[in-house]
């Protein structure tokens, strides 16, 4: 009979908890069965077995299976060597057994096993245990087959599961529940802001896909990734948006002015409001404007749009500011004429003279006449305006009148021409012609008015003088038989026109001075003072302006020609760019982690960033081009980069290895600290997938980091910790690695390792990240490697207390336990053990406390001395269950968190949540409301705040930041002369210590990582931040006021606080 070759077919599927049992061979009758068998996933790991469940006969085997090792890794292998099938299957052999193999870099299962005859044994050969970083599949590999004792051989084909129709196995991890990632829109306000997962805890890595932080305008999506061990990993994207903070126009005023046919308007002032401290944002207000009309009214006073500049006005929008001025009727002047007649004769015409001639005759002049009261017998009569009005009605009369006479004499018969007179500065002089048909043989009489504006001679020859106006007087007396005869010619003097012309074709540089030269129309004889400008000095086309050039006469008026000039933007100097060691004839590429770039040219506190760098080439010679400066007010000269090119490849790996090190050994993003919150941990593993991620953003393209263990051998290069390890404290060593040379890249000193971080681990047993970091901190503080226990702390200061007051003792380490006395010795682990709030009774009372742990040193003792009376001087404490109280009342419907806080609502606030008793004189205010006075009398009277000099206490004026952190630590008793430097660049300032005391406990945050602003009012929102850190309240989740979105930064707080 022949041997019959059996053909090999094997389908895997797996599902958690279920068992899949296959047939391997041409039919289920003549087949073997394998089963798999996955069990729970515990800790992010799945055992998954295999055994032989039906077996017709076969010799021989190879079973092959691949998976992504990226989703999974093997980290232990078990071979079954039971009794039942010890005989035949003994001699199974899988490469997972081989001596030095990596089990976390294979992806793949074999195992194969071989006899001279056929075998009908069934059992377990082998469980394989792997780590799961996400659902997997696994599928088997063509080369797998089986063979008879004739060891003939066919390749297998997978078969297809007839349920699911599927020819791969998977394992399926549970979804990772209960987070969030939203969408985040804020209004600029100089602050970073991010968009973060929330509900992610300390067993879940997460990564976002680019930085998830912004701090001026713009839009970024940002793909979060978030992965726990034996779970599959949750991506969502949120937008994080910062949109443009509004600007205002204050101050911003046109001129009233009379009458004068044009919509010409004359601005002043102008401020801008809402800008942030330290913003680079500038303005040019205009100086002229258009009345919405030329006429008698209250108009609105359009001008050029006001634009914004400067290297931070991309964060701002400017609403226009609304002008309005009024124009006033133009009062003109005018004065009747003298005249009369015999008595019994007709009346003569009455006429008149009038200021703005020229003006006012183009504006259409008058209508009506002058009138005179009645009456015929001799003697004087008043000349009235009767019914004389301007055509225009935008012009308003002045008028002054005269005498009419009735005499007995006769009238002179004398005419006057003309009967106005209007030069312009400079003009020739004219004569008043007179003649005289009836009257005495007498001389004419002439006389001006102002002989400053024109003087006139005894023959009536008018000479001008200087601009103005003025009345010349011609009279002509009588005699026994004429009248005397009167009559006054106004004369206007015009200022002469001088145009003032900038020469064309002007260029000059942002921040140098701009002198612009010109020519004038006319010679002017008075001395000009100031100089021509510009409306704006930023770099660009730019109209020429008056500026300040004034002539030092009236005789004259200045006009400017429209003109522009053109300002080029400043060349700065760039330095500082880092290449990547490169062989030579390679292109160099920028290193920008390496790179310290330093800007010089700028001009006064101009801010002028480089941008680009990530996207810049760098040519053979060196020189950079692709970058760009944020400021259009400047541009690049020529850039060159630095960096070394060597002959041999050696080299530059070397090379390499010196830049990356000193990264790493100099930038605190690369430091140990920072990488060392990148790492998760439990109690038999460490995982260091976040920090080679982190590591290799250094790296040009052809090399990346691995984990080659750590410093004493206790974790080996797959992360796992030796077994039976308790407390490990050590380094975790990173080295470069070269796939290509499949090798470690060393330093110029011939070190391997590039970067290092300091890890504790925690007890065996114990999974809990924080309790790591926990040890990890308290190691650092003591300066080795034996840790002790935290001191224990007391909630109430020693000292002065009041009768009933509570006492918590606590320690900062995780499960430790406090023992005290009350008798003045020290404290055993014999003494009473601490559980509840010590209650204090009037007298003195000192306790004395320790903390132990296992495997720690004890904490050393600490005494806390209690004088108990019903009244003392000043005590502080938070109200039992203060993180519980809702505090921070609204203003109206609204909660106004973004408004600035007043002192009179910071006390108010603090006031609900702690408890104040004082002996204390209150402060004697003047100006304090009476809903008020309580809590401002026992906050002056425990010298937590206090009023002004001139006796007032302003509840309702603003508080700043630096104040804000004043009060918290004399309301906390915090330690202000040894606080660690928090690093903040702005602080050089009364409060310094204050903040430094604030920052180290975490109570206070910067407005960026190196920006404090101490002088900036603190707002209602970070009221209720920061009294929550005190208090350890838990962000809330629905707030009453509907100002408050869910989508910003302080709603959690601002819920939790709110009234």
């Amino acid at each position: 009979m022949k041997n019959k070759i059996i053909s090999f077919v094997l389908a895997v599927l797996m599902v958690v908890g279920c068992v899949g049992t296959f047939a391997i061979g041409a039919s289920a009758e003549d087949g073997v069965e394998i089963s798999i068998t996955p069990g729970e996933i515990v800790d992010g790991k799945v055992d998954v077995t295999f055994a032989i469940t039906k077996n017709p006969g076969f010799a021989g085997f190879q079973l092959i299976f691949n998976f992504d090792n990226t989703k999974a890794k093997i980290v232990d292998y078990e071979k079954d060597e039971d009794d039942n099938i010890a005989t035949d299957f003994g001699g199974i052999t899988t490469k997972l057994e081989e001596p030095g193999v990596d089990l976390s870099a294979l992806s793949s299962i074999a195992a194969s096993f071989a006899q001279p005859k056929n075998t009908k044994k069934v059992g377990k050969l082998f469980t394989v245990t792997f780590k799961v970083f996400d659902s997997f599949e696994i599928t088997v590999d063509p080369a797998t087959n089986l063979s008879n004792a004739e060891h003939s051989t066919v390749p297998a084909a997978p078969a297809v599961d007839e349920e699911t129709g599927e020819t791969t196995g998977k394992v399926n991890l549970p979804a990772i529940t209960g987070l969030s990632f939203d969408d985040v829109t804020v209004v600029y306000d100089g602050n970073e802001h991010s968009v973060n997962v929330r509900g992610a805890d300390s067993s879940m890595s997460v990564a976002y896909d680019v930085s998830n932080k912004l701090t001026n305008v713009g839009s970024v999506n940002v793909t979060v990734t978030v992965s726990k061990p034996g779970y599959s990993a949750w991506v969502k994207t949120a937008t994080l948006k910062v949109t443009a903070r509004p600007l205002t126009v204050t101050g911003l005023k046109a001129s009233d002015k009379d009458y004068d046919a044009t919509t010409v308007a004359d601005l002043t002032g102008g401020t801008l409001e809402n800008i942030i401290s330290g913003d680079d944002v500038k303005v040019t207000m205009p100086t002229t404007g258009t009345f919405e009309k030329a006429t008698v009214g209250e108009w609105n006073v359009t001008f050029p749009t006001i634009t914004l500049t400067g290297s931070d006005a991309g964060n701002y929008i400017l609403t226009q500011p609304t002008v309005k001025a009024k124009i006033s009727a133009r009062t003109i002047d005018v004065t009747a004429d003298a005249v009369g007649k015999k008595v019994g004769s007709v009346d003569p015409a009455l006429t008149y003279t009038y200021s703005d001639k020229t003006f006012v005759d183009a504006q259409g002049g008058f209508t009506g006449n002058l009138a005179r009261t009645s009456g015929e017998a001799e003697g004087e009569y008043d000349i009235t305006r009767g019914t004389l009005a301007t055509v225009d009605e935008n012009l308003k009369i002045s008028f002054t009148g005269a005498k009419f006479t009735i005499y007995g004499k006769d009238p002179q018969v004398v005419s006057v021409t003309p009967d106005s007179l209007t030069f312009t500065y400079g003009d020739a002089g004219r004569t008043i012609t007179v003649l005289k048909t009836a009257g005495p043989t007498n001389d004419i009489t002439f006389e001006s008015s102002d002989t400053g504006v024109v003087t006139v001679d005894t023959f009536g020859n008018v000479s001008v003088v200087g601009a103005g106006s003025a009345v010349i007087t011609v009279k002509s007396l009588g005699d026994a038989t004429y009248a005397d005869f009167t009559k006054n010619v106004n004369v206007t003097v015009e200022p002469k026109t001088v145009t003032v012309t900038p020469d064309a074709g002007q260029e000059f540089t942002y921040g140098d001075e701009v002198v612009i030269n010109y020519t004038f129309s006319e010679t002017v004889s008075a001395g000009v003072s100031g100089s021509l400008s510009v409306e704006s000095t930023n770099a660009g086309t730019q109209n020429v302006t008056i500026g300040t050039m004034k002539i030092a006469s009236n005789n004259y008026k200045l006009v400017l020609a429209p003109a522009t000039v053109k300002i080029n933007p400043k060349e700065l100097t760039v330095s500082g760019i880092v290449c990547y060691p490169r062989k030579k004839g390679d292109t160099p590429v920028i290193n920008v982690f390496a790179s310290d770039i330093t800007v010089t040219g700028t001009v006064g506190s101009d801010k002028a960033n480089v941008m680009g760098l990530d996207v810049a080439s760098v040519a053979s010679d060196m020189t950079v081009s692709g970058l760009s400066i944020d400021n259009t007010n400047y541009t690049l000269g020529t850039v060159t980069a630095t960096g070394d090119s060597f002959v041999n490849e050696a080299d530059v790996d070397t090379a390499l290895a010196d830049q990356i090190k000193k990264i790493c050994d100099t930038n605190p993003e690369y430091g140990s600290d920072k990488l060392g919150d990148l790492l998760t941990v439990d109690a038999t593993n460490v995982y260091v997938g976040d920090i080679i991620n982190k590591l290799n953003e250094l790296l040009p393209t052809g090399y990346e980091f691995k984990f080659v263990g750590s410093a004493d051998g206790s974790i080996d290069a797959s992360g796992v910790i030796t077994p039976g390890s308790k407390e490990i404290v050590t380094d975790l060593l990173f080295e470069i690695y070269k796939p290509s040379a499949a090798s470690s890249i060393k330093t110029s000193s011939g070190e391997t390792t590039i970067a290092k971080t300091s890890v504790i681990i925690a007890p065996a047993g114990n999974s809990s990240r924080l309790q790591a970091l926990i040890l990890y901190y308290y190691m650092k503080r003591n300066q080795g490697t034996k840790l002790t226990v935290s001191p224990v702390s007391a909630s109430v200061a020693a000292g002065k207390v009041v009768t009933g007051t509570k006492v918590v003792l606590s320690t900062e380490t995780n499960g430790a336990t406090i023992y005290y006395t009350t008798n003045g010795t020290t404290p055993t682990s014999l003494s009473t053990v601490y559980t509840a709030p010590i209650v204090l009774a009037e007298g003195e009372t000192t306790i004395i406390a320790v903390a132990m742990k296992s495997g720690m040193t004890t904490s050393a003792p600490v005494t806390f001395k209690y004088t108990v009376s019903d009244v003392v001087g000043t005590t502080i404490a938070l109200k039992d269950g203060a993180a519980d109280i809702k505090y921070m009342a609204g203003r109206g419907d609204k909660f106004e968190a973004e408004a600035d806080a007043t002192r009179y609502e910071v006390i108010a606030a603090l006031a609900e949540v702690f408890n104040i008793t004082t002996d204390g004189e209150a402060a004697k205010l003047s100006d304090v409301a009476e809903a008020n006075k309580t809590v401002v009398d026992l906050f002056t009277a425990a010298g937590i705040i206090n009023g002004y000099s001139d006796g007032t206490f302003r509840g309702d004026k603003t508080i700043t930041r630096a104040e804000f952190a004043k009060i918290v630590c004399v309301m906390l008793g915090l330690d202000t002369s040894n606080a660690k430097d928090a690093g903040f660049k702005d602080t050089d300032h009364w409060a310094k210590a204050f903040i430094n005391a604030c920052a180290e406990k975490g109570l206070i945050k910067g407005k960026s990582a190196d920006r404090f602003d101490p002088n900036g009012n603190i707002k209602r929102g970070e009221i209720a931040t920061l009294v929550n850190r005190i208090t350890g309240a838990k962000a809330g989740t629905e707030c009453k006021y509907a100002d408050v979105s869910s989508d910003a930064w302080y709603f959690g707080d601002v819920a939790a606080a709110a009234k």
